[in-house]
């Protein structure tokens, strides 16, 4: 539909899988990103924080209305900008304030290792 310059049909078959498949604008969305000069380090710390999040799920830390999911951790698809290796790993809900909930529970606790950056973006506009 791009293709054809059919801004409706692109729209609505892409909000369609959207909603399909619980990505904005159906769900919020918080995108965890870790960024540091070693990559082991770095993508470890992505895999500890994100088991961090299921375990506070799993543990009824948060009493969400709607269903909570984490999603990740990967490789950011800029793996490396600046000299920095970069991972992230998403949390969504379909509620706000479950979402909010559940990222103050854990961030709260958890501070990242010397040399390691975190950053949260909420309903983020780019992946890059």
């Amino acid at each position: 539909f791009a293709a054809q310059h059919d801004y409706l049909k692109f729209a609505e078959e892409e909000l369609r899988h959207r909603q399909e498949h619980g990505y904005p604008p159906f769900t919020r969305m918080a995108r965890l990103i870790l960024r540091g000069r070693h990559p082991e380090a770095t993508a470890e710390f992505a895999r500890q924080l994100a088991e961090t999040f299921r375990r506070a799920l799993e543990s009824g830390a948060v009493r969400a209305a709607a269903p909570l999911r984490v999603l990740g951790p990967a490789e950011a698809p800029l793996a490396r900008l600046k000299g920095h290796y970069r991972f992230h790993f998403q949390v969504q809900s379909a509620s706000a304030a479950a979402l909010h909930e559940l990222l103050k529970v854990v961030l709260d606790n958890t501070r990242p290792p010397a040399g390691l950056e975190l950053s949260v973006d909420v309903d983020p506009l780019s992946m890059l």
